[in-house]
């Protein structure tokens, strides 16, 4: 998981190509080649598990720019 080169405020999330079919995150992301994009943020699929309040605002503040 990463910034998107060519947007700011955007995601990518590359499986390892080692990585079994069985061990995908997601049944809507199965294990390919391809990047998944997001255009703005993290995948909803990542985003759930971001904490909330001042955690959240911690990494923000630490992992921005």
């Amino acid at each position: 998981m990463g910034r998107s080169e060519d947007r700011q405020h955007g995601s990518v999330f590359s499986y390892n190509e080692a990585v079994a079919e069985e061990d995908a995150v997601s049944l809507t992301m199965p294990v390919r080649p391809e990047s998944y994009n997001w255009e703005y943020g993290f995948h909803p699929r990542f985003e759930m598990h971001l904490p909330e309040g001042h955690l959240k605002e911690e990494l923000v503040r630490r992992f921005s720019n």
